[in-house]
């Protein structure tokens, strides 16, 4: 297996497109970071790295839902 994938806040490595995160965000039924980073193929460590970006962006929004961060398109 030849992933590359740092896992350092800053580093990103991936081609990952923002709009991709978005489709499966409105696509799950249970939009979680674990759920999210299985559709797009990635670590969950990836995908948060990509949500975060988003959220801060005002793109997205998440919340805790028990011990999983669930996310969704801001209105």
């Amino acid at each position: 297996m030849t992933h590359h994938d740092t896992g350092k806040a800053g580093h990103d490595t991936s081609t990952a497109d923002p709009e991709g995160f978005v489709e499966v965000i409105n696509r799950l039924e249970l939009p979680s970071t674990g759920n999210i980073a299985g559709e797009m193929g990635c670590s969950p460590q990836r995908a948060l790295y990509h949500l975060n970006k988003l959220e801060n962006a005002g793109d997205i929004t998440s919340r805790k839902a028990g011990p999983a961060q669930v996310w969704s398109l801001a209105h």
